[in-house]
């Protein structure tokens, strides 16, 4: 009887789930098993690979609980003003995730994950906060295993603007792996 209620609140549970609740919930960021990349900007090896970042980006400001440092970059007219291609070794699916928060009011960045020749298949979010912000794609990039995948920072526009970015990450989605997640909660729940 046990298992056929398991088996009933599986679905339900695995909704609750996946609509989270914005990163105050921390338990997905802490599944290592499917972090393609991640970079939390803590020190110049950090930087290494990425067009447009220097060290002196490397900002003293991180968000609550992550380190101690940032990434902080300006941007006006050249975009994006960052940049970073990734070897993609595995086909599949991809989310990007991050904080961040703008350094004035009524200033925006974009942080795009696309792949290789590709503008059409991209996820694209805009961070407008001032205050440390949790962000993550509702979508996911599909990437065939002979695609780079490029990771850009847009900041500003006519208007220069700044961000700090901490605690980067793009995963990548795994079904098994999310549903053995979903039925250790369930069990977790029933002991």
């Amino acid at each position: 009887m046990k298992k056929k209620i398991i088996y009933l609140l599986l679905p339900v549970l695995a909704l609750f789930v996946s609509c989270g609740d914005n990163g105050t919930n921390n338990i997905d960021n802490q599944n290592s098993e499917r972090v393609f990349y991640s970079n939390s900007f803590e020190s110049e090896t950090d930087i290494s690979g990425w067009q447009g970042l220097t060290k002196e980006m490397i900002a003293d400001e991180a968000f609550p609980a992550n380190g101690q440092h940032s990434l902080h970059i300006s941007g006006a007219c050249l975009q994006p003003a960052a940049s970073i291609e990734l070897d993609n070794t595995s086909e599949g699916m991809y989310k990007l995730k991050f904080w961040a928060k703008m350094g004035q009011p009524s200033q925006s960045a974009a942080l795009v994950l696309k792949t290789e020749g590709g503008d059409d298949n991209k996820i694209e979010i805009t961070a407008n906060s001032l205050d440390w912000r949790y962000y993550e794609s509702e979508n996911y990039i599909q990437v065939p295993v002979d695609k780079k995948m490029i990771l850009e920072i847009w900041v500003g526009g006519i208007v220069s603007a700044d961000v700090y970015i901490d605690n980067l990450k793009i995963e990548k989605y795994e079904p098994l792996l999310a549903a053995k997640s979903v039925y250790k909660s369930v069990i977790n729940v029933f002991k």
